[in-house]
């Protein structure tokens, strides 16, 4: 059956022989240093470390006691994407492309380095490691104020108090401009960094500029892989044609015939602008499903094209309209001919994805979440023995002879919880032999293997 967290908290008393709090308490406050300190669930914090221990520990050659699986979009010349934050180890790693699923192949890093060329134009991966860190990204868009500054910056549509910034840890990173800062103050839509940016061309923020907010510590492994390839999965979502009106604020709404990630939009204006251009693409029916690209240097002779690189997600079920302003805020006019206007852009439809699957930690108990836990029955024990042998080191102050024996019997029972996951990975490995293999050809698992499901792009 499932243990939620009270049912572990009452296993644990039963092994250390405390039926109520006293050596061992539910709000313990722990001295932190320099005048600060933190309250603490102790049983908690000792069963959140025998789960994550258990799910490392029972990691085996492309088995793991927890998996996860996670579908990742192609990016054109990208070779380095990040992992997620409960990733251990890559279990196995697939390039769905053309139909076809090709196995991806774990090479060293000084490997994948070796005549490496990022201009690459290949359309497949071929090798793969784990390599580096990289900082979680807590807010992401385009600077919407006019106003060239080096020390603070604008996004009329942002909600920074509410994404997790922390002053003096966290940086801004102006991606139009390559240069950087910390953060040293917040509003609502304002950032400010009172030290400046730094390392870029100009180190300003000006109107249009992408920028992306990471947090000061880097905790997200990093998935590189070899050669970087093309953006062969992008395809047109949108078309000049396509435009059922021609206002001159915007051009829509149009409706997609499949759900796609949005990477680009082209726009044709119709006379000198003032430049940096802003890029709106915006739920007709929700004003608040909408995101922005920047252009950086604006002409009347072609297309400006826009690339959207947080992701977007656009429905079928919904109609969008596309929105242009220039550097002085003012609306673009797009040019007409006819019955349509000079608009298009491109997405990723799911035609082609990186499917990763992998080790994970269990989601770990907190006061918000006290539920069923991950670890499947056959792997409680093993839990309890590591929160048996945590918390036996704070009972006596240190290590003794206890604390060391629920360590070895912890030891012992993961080779117990490693045999029972093989034998049930081996029973469900023999009812799917039987099923796909009696009478046809096996599915091969190294390359080629065809699928009939798309990428669901939640």
């Amino acid at each position: 059956m499932p243990y939620s967290l009270n049912e572990l908290k009452i296993l644990l008393r039963e092994r250390l022989g405390e039926p109520t709090e006293g050596t061992f308490g539910s709000a313990v406050t722990y001295d932190t240093g320099g005048g600060s300190s933190e309250t603490r669930d102790e049983l908690l914090d000792f069963i959140n470390r025998g789960q994550a221990k258990v799910a490392e520990d029972s990691i085996s050659q492309g088995h793991s006691l927890l998996q996860g699986r996670r579908q990742i979009a192609i990016e054109a010349n990208t070779y380095e994407y990040a992992l997620p934050s409960d990733f251990i180890s890559v279990l196995d790693l697939f390039q769905y492309h053309s139909t076809v699923f090709y196995r991806i192949a774990q090479h060293p890093l000084s490997g994948l380095r070796n005549l490496f060329n990022p201009d690459s134009t290949a359309s497949i991966y071929t090798h793969f490691d784990v390599f580096g860190v990289t900082a979680e990204v807590l807010s992401q868009g385009v600077a919407s104020s006019s106003v060239v500054s080096s020390t603070t910056f604008t996004d009329d549509d942002a909600a920074f108090d509410t994404e997790g910034i922390t002053d003096n840890v966290d940086v801004i990173f102006n991606l139009t401009d390559n240069s950087s800062a910390t953060i040293t103050g917040q509003t609502a839509q304002t950032l400010t960094f009172s030290s400046g940016l730094v390392g870029g061309r100009t180190n300003t923020f000006q109107y249009g500029d992408r920028y992306q907010v990471q947090r000061g510590n880097e905790t997200l492994q990093v998935l590189n892989l070899y050669p970087a390839i093309s953006a062969g999965d992008t395809r047109s979502i949108i078309s000049e044609t396509s435009a059922t009106s021609t206002p001159a604020a915007f051009a829509g709404p149009f409706t997609l015939s499949d759900e796609a990630v949005l990477f680009s939009v082209s726009v044709y204006i119709d006379s000198a602008v003032t430049s940096p251009l802003r890029v709106e693409v915006r739920n007709a029916a929700d004003a608040t499903d909408k995101e922005y690209a920047g252009i950086d240097t604006a002409k009347v002779d072609g297309y400006n094209e826009a690339i959207f690189e947080y992701g977007f997600k656009m429905s079928k079920t919904a109609s969008y309209n596309i929105y242009v302003t220039d550097g002085d805020g003012a609306a673009v006019n797009f040019v007409s001919t006819g019955s349509f206007t000079k608009v298009k852009a491109s997405g990723y439809t799911g035609d082609e994805y990186l499917d990763l699957y992998y080790a994970r930690y269990p989601k770990p108990y907190d006061t918000n979440f006290t539920g069923a836990s991950e670890i499947p029955d056959y792997g409680i024990e093993a839990v309890i023995l590591y929160a048996e042998h945590v918390a036996l080191l704070k009972m006596s102050g240190g290590r003794n002879n206890m604390a060391t024996q629920a360590l070895n019997d912890y030891r012992e029972e993961v080779g117990r919880v490693l045999m029972q996951r093989g034998l049930r990975s081996k029973n469900r490995t023999t009812v799917v032999g039987n099923v796909i293999g009696y009478g046809m050809n096996r599915v091969p698992t190294i390359k080629n293997v065809p699928i009939t499901t798309k990428l669901p792009l939640g």
